[in-house]
């Protein structure tokens, strides 16, 4: 689960979260599984947090990349998106978002700082 996350891609979340960097969290999670979710500390520094459970939509089907998009209210080609799937990553950058397979939080610091 997600009640604690990696050191490394907490110290992540908190580094951008200072910088000013606006996180979103996009999850295939069940509805249950997002209210425990929403309860964790690192969670306060995510400005959305969209489960599937609470959609109605997965990933990666195209519809949950544009909900993500217009509830940041940006357009797509300023969003990074990170996934451990391939399937995920390539519907990301189909609906036009910046998007990369999750490298964990040591590599993904060189494309994010």
């Amino acid at each position: 689960g997600w009640s604690e996350l990696d050191p490394d891609a907490q110290a992540l979340v908190e580094t951008l979260a200072d910088s000013g960097r606006r996180l979103a969290l996009l999850s295939n999670a069940p509805a249950s599984f997002a209210r425990h979710a929403e309860k964790q500390p690192w969670t306060r520094h995510f400005e959305h947090l969209i489960f599937s459970g609470d959609v109605g939509m997965a990933k990666p089907d195209a519809e949950i990349y544009r909900l993500l998009v217009q509830r940041l209210g940006c357009p797509a080609g300023d969003c990074l998106f990170f996934d451990d799937r391939t399937a995920n990553v390539d519907a990301a950058r189909a609906a036009g978002l910046h998007a990369e397979l999750w490298p964990g939080a040591e590599a993904a610091k060189s494309l994010l700082l």
